[in-house]
């Protein structure tokens, strides 16, 4: 049953597994919210855990799957096959990595690093990565929302269709 209400404990973890105050995607998880409500952090993480689990299923796909779509619509063939190469490699890693990682796995010789940089300046303004300080010779670079992190690195979204 999807509580009609969450405590202010569960609304953090909401916004802490989205990664940000995306309403849709805080709206979507919160949907798949069950249980009773709840003041206590660990439990509420573990609701929350559970929800994410319900919202990553294949049945769920549609959820995500704008964001690849964005991608084929919106980016010309060479950003596209860089934008999926950089998000494929930050799918796996929590953490994110830092753009001399990226640099060396993306494998394009042609590529700089001030080129990477400003390559990755249009996904990080539309949302599907954030640099911690773009001031930093070799800022870390992670997806925006952990959710959408963790559908990229179960589906593994190809450039070409």
């Amino acid at each position: 049953m999807v509580p009609e209400t969450t405590t202010d404990v569960e609304a953090e973890a909401l916004v802490n597994a989205v990664g940000w105050r995306a309403a849709y995607y805080l709206g979507a998880l919160a949907q798949k919210l069950m249980g009773v409500p709840c003041n206590h952090p660990e439990q509420a993480e573990s609701l929350v855990e559970q929800a994410m689990s319900r919202l990553l299923q294949p049945t769920e796909s549609a959820t995500f799957c704008v964001w690849e779509e964005h991608l084929r619509k919106h980016y010309r063939d060479a950003e596209r096959t860089l934008a999926f190469a950089v998000l494929a490699t930050l799918a796996p890693a929590a953490e994110g990595c830092s753009i001399d990682t990226l640099l060396a796995t993306v494998r394009r010789p042609s590529l700089t690093k001030p080129a990477l940089r400003v390559l990755l300046q249009r996904p990080d303004i539309e949302g599907f990565i954030t640099l911690a300080d773009w001031g930093r010779d070799d800022p870390t670079v992670v997806f925006r929302n952990p959710l959408l992190r963790r559908w990229w690195q179960r589906d593994q979204p190809q450039p070409t269709a």
